[in-house]
């Protein structure tokens, strides 16, 4: 993270992260087991980075007890997967795992996929005396999986609150 502070009020950051994994698997089924005699082998890669931008203002006493804060952000979420698998359906030899002792041709599976999601999205809240809240929250997707007519979609809402403890 990398934070500015503009002044008592205002301050911006940039955040990235990343997760990561990469999977290997191996299947076996021995003999003597209600199900055939088979071996199947691959591996799972993923990665997803996400970006965020912000923008936050905090300010008491706006006017007379009113209260407030806004932020407004901007993130890039990047996901890439990609996947390899093969199996041996039956054994020729039994319990000699692997697929070159398949009985008839082995099975393969591979797949790549790539999404990205752009968001703007940001939130604000008034108070009145620290008892009154009042927030709304607005935010905006745009998915590469989708559609092009319906790639963009839009979220807002509002709520209230009081703490009538606080009055």
């Amino acid at each position: 993270t990398i934070k500015y502070k503009f002044n008592d009020w205002l301050d911006a950051d940039f955040r990235a992260g990343s997760d990561l994994y990469n999977t290997k698997f191996d299947s076996r089924t021995y003999t003597g087991s209600s199900l055939p005699n088979s071996y199947g082998v691959g591996s799972d890669n993923f990665n997803e980075r996400n970006y965020i931008v912000s923008l936050n203002a905090r300010k008491d006493n706006l006017f007379g007890k009113w209260n407030g804060s806004a932020s407004a952000f901007g993130q890039i979420m990047k996901q890439e997967s990609n996947w390899l698998s093969s199996s041996a359906g039956s054994l020729t030899v039994p319990n000699l795992f692997t697929i070159g002792n398949s009985e008839g041709n082995p099975g393969f599976s591979e797949g790549i996929s790539e999404k990205q999601i752009n968001s703007l999205f940001g939130t604000a809240e008034l108070n009145y005396d620290n008892f009154w809240f009042i927030n709304v929250t607005a935010r905006n997707d745009w998915s590469s999986t989708l559609s092009k007519e319906n790639r963009s979609y839009f979220y807002p809402s509002i709520s209230t609150s009081f703490v009538i403890s606080d009055m």
